[in-house]
């Protein structure tokens, strides 16, 4: 009783990414509210939350991944995090969120 368990994500994250460009490629296109005239801003407002929940889902995923052929970040990789981290620092301390975050 002293084996470990782990728990393999890659198969859901698979999936998940299967199902996530498929609602992209073909749901997406046909999607709209009120008709013609909020068309746009409905996509745009869908496009953003679907894209957000999937990124959130599959770091969470990918936090519990374990592989062992994994190897250490290199080096662009920790710039691109670091970059990451110092957008997300500066969009939390920022006075003009909405400005920031979509540009509008």
């Amino acid at each position: 009783m002293d084996k470990k368990r782990t728990v393999s994500v890659e198969k859901p994250m698979v999936y998940i990414t299967i199902a996530y460009l498929f609602i992209i490629t073909v749901i997406y296109p046909f999607y709209f509210e009120k008709g013609y005239i909020n068309m746009g801003e409905a996509k745009w407002h869908f496009y953003k939350v679907f894209t957000f929940s999937f990124i959130v889902i599959m770091t969470i995923l990918y936090m519990f991944y374990e592989d062992k052929k994994r190897s250490k970040n290199s080096v662009t990789d920790n710039m691109v995090i670091s970059y990451a981290v110092i957008c997300v620092i500066s969009f939390i301390f920022s006075s003009y969120k909405e400005y920031t975050m979509w540009g509008i």
